[in-house]
């Protein structure tokens, strides 16, 4: 959800788990938002970032081991 610059929301992935996040934001096209997931016991932050085109979204996610991922998926409705 956004309200403002504020970004908020859930998530989920194939690999089974989910999370609620705030402290999200928006400026312009671009957002950012932070995840927090669980592995063994242990909690690691995913940061993600990246651009709206319409209704798609692409950007990447940085992983606490220096890596970086892409990703691309679609904005969800307006309720």
């Amino acid at each position: 959800r956004q309200e403002g610059s504020a970004l908020t929301g859930a998530s989920s992935a194939i690999m089974g788990f989910g999370t609620d996040f705030d402290g999200g934001r928006v400026e312009g096209e671009t957002f950012a938002f932070d995840i927090f997931v669980e592995v063994d016991g242990n909690w690691y932050p995913l940061a993600f970032s990246g651009r709206m085109e319409g209704a798609e979204l692409i950007g990447q996610v940085d992983i606490p081991d220096g890596t970086r991922s892409t990703f691309r998926g679609t904005r969800a409705p307006s309720e």
